[in-house]
């Protein structure tokens, strides 16, 4: 059940929305030019009335279609909220524990204090670990830098696709209200 569930959300139901929208639109298109023909021959007809109506129809679906867009949409942009949230909060995490490590090593700065450390072991054995820490805390402090440039980079990346993602919503609720009109339009035309 669980691959089935992993299964149904890893088709894109985007792509499956732009399609279905594209042919809704071909066929607001094809009905246009249907109408446009009959109007020429001039006979106000039952024909006329239908495909009105089919029009209308077809703009519904359309108008429904943008309407899951939007929901899309608007669900992606909530989820790209809380990961800017969360990357947010690790960012502050690491930087505040990366600030913490500088400030130790400002206030340890002093060769003498490494030298001191390094002659205070009591053989060679001791100096050789002491000597070991003192690199590993070198890497450690670069591994958080390093850390801290990476959760900047998610996050700057993280920002630029909800940024993306409003636009797609602009444009579709720019759509919507298109269609919403044209619909108005074909009403009253009925």
């Amino acid at each position: 059940i669980l691959f089935a569930f992993t299964h149904i959300f890893t088709q894109d139901p985007k792509s499956e929305i732009q399609q279905r929208q594209k042919e809704l639109q071909q066929e607001l298109s094809a009905l246009n030019a249907s109408l446009s023909d009959v109007r020429k021959n001039k006979k106000l007809s039952i024909r006329e009335l239908n495909l009105i109506q089919q029009k209308i129809e077809a703009r519904q679906s359309l108008i429904g279609n943008i309407n899951n867009q939007l929901s899309d949409l608007d669900i992606t942009i909530k989820k790209y909220n809380r990961e800017i949230d969360s990357c947010k909060k690790q960012l502050d995490t690491l930087k505040s524990k990366y600030a913490e490590s500088i400030v130790f090593a400002y206030k340890n700065r002093n060769n003498y204090n490494y030298i001191s450390f390094l002659f205070s072991s009591t053989s060679f054995n001791d100096a050789y670990r002491r000597i070991a820490y003192l690199k590993s805390y070198r890497k450690y402090r670069e591994s958080q830098a390093a850390s801290v440039v990476k959760a900047q980079a998610t996050l700057k990346q993280n920002i630029a696709k909800l940024e993306n993602t409003k636009q797609q919503k602009n444009s579709a609720l720019v759509l919507q209200g298109t269609q919403l009109t044209g619909l108005q339009n074909d009403k009253s035309e009925k």
